[in-house]
């Protein structure tokens, strides 16, 4: 079964303020569903779809957690999907 998101569970999940994801909304960036009553959501599995088309992988750099030192992850960052990639 599909879960549908609010913006501000958009914003959250991707670690943006609600305004981002309003203007990506407003700009065509990411894809929307609009509820019979006009109401805003995010299907998760395509805002799942999508982040995976741009999300670029930096060469195994990891970073720290700034509210979790220690906590080495790898660093993903959003990618212009008309950005060309240097290999």
């Amino acid at each position: 079964m599909n879960r549908y998101l609010t913006i501000n569970e958009v914003a959250e999940n991707l670690g943006v303020k609600a305004r981002t994801v309003r203007d990506w909304k407003t700009r065509g960036k990411i894809p929307v569903t609009v509820l019979p009553g006009g109401d805003i959501r995010f299907n998760e599995k395509e805002i799942e779809k999508w982040l995976e088309l741009r999300t670029v992988r930096k060469k195994n750099k990891p970073y720290e957690s700034k509210s979790n030192p220690g906590d080495a992850r790898v660093d993903f960052s959003l990618a212009d999907p008309n950005q060309k990639v240097k290999a």
